[in-house]
């Protein structure tokens, strides 16, 4: 399950086909063979009017000529709806929900399903818009899983995947809707909650360590985790925000290897 902010990126990114050329071109060419047949209607009609001693013979020739237009064009409408039209319009379909498959995988990691730094690059150029724009400020939460390398060691790197997929079911179980979950490498997961100040983002930091380090991972044992949080600023740019979230990782670690624990460590 996919928090809303996630989705949002996967829609934004899909988009759908327009409207099919030559089944317009059909439709245009129906409307103005409907046209032709009309205006020979009044065409007869006129004539008929102006010279009635003729209106018997040009009456009946007129009705044979009209209902075989007409005839026509229902038999055209038809064949054109059943072979053309229909394709199409499924051809439509399965164009957007394949382009919508596109995005997904271009945007989403392929092993935990959170969104890939691709989304993080495009997401966040938003987020530090609207922070400068309207005040509407975010937090970052880095994740690393600690002891994913000895974990791997010890139960095999297929383990070690299936640890971090699980890593990343309990952190999305655990964020609001408006969050978004990327997985920024390995083992590692950048959380971005807007609305969020530091002492809640710690907070949420803190819960999240100690659900992990008490999990039982599938394969047997735990994987602690090192958290760090990050208050965005209107002076940021993409790359001084990651950056200093990334630094307060790397101070985070020294915590971890002491006390084999999570702990949320903040940067200024």
């Amino acid at each position: 399950m996919h928090t809303e902010a996630e989705q949002t990126a996967d829609t934004k990114s899909a988009q759908r086909r327009p409207g099919s050329v030559p089944a317009l071109i059909h439709a245009v060419c129906l409307a103005l063979a409907s046209g032709a047949l009309l205006t020979l209607f009044y065409a007869l009609r006129s004539i008929v009017t102006a010279h009635p001693e003729h209106a018997e013979g040009l009456a009946g020739s007129g009705q044979a000529a009209l209902g075989l237009g007409l005839c026509a064009l229902v038999l055209a409408g038809a064949s054109v709806s059943a072979g053309l039209v229909r394709p199409l319009r499924r051809s439509d379909w399965l164009a957007g929900e394949l382009a919508q498959a596109l995005a997904r995988h271009r945007h989403r990691d392929e092993l935990t399903g959170a969104l890939n730094r691709t989304a993080f690059d495009q997401m966040i150029v938003g987020a530090l818009e609207g922070l400068k724009r309207s005040g509407l400020g975010f937090t970052g939460i880095m994740v690393e899983a600690a002891g994913l390398q000895q974990y791997c060691e010890e139960h095999g790197y297929e383990a070690g995947d299936r640890a971090v997929a699980e890593l990343a079911r309990l952190l999305r179980a655990n964020l609001r809707k408006a969050d978004s979950l990327f997985r920024w490498r390995g083992g590692s997961f950048l959380i971005l909650a807007p609305g969020t100040s530091d002492e809640q983002a710690r907070l949420l930091a803190d819960k999240l360590g100690r659900l992990s380090e008490e999990r039982q991972l599938a394969g047997g044992g735990r994987l602690p985790l090192c958290l760090a949080v990050a208050q965005a600023d209107s002076a940021d740019t993409p790359e001084s925000f990651s950056g200093r979230v990334l630094a307060a990782l790397e101070q985070t670690r020294g915590h971890c290897a002491g006390a084999g624990a999570a702990r949320a460590q903040g940067a200024g």
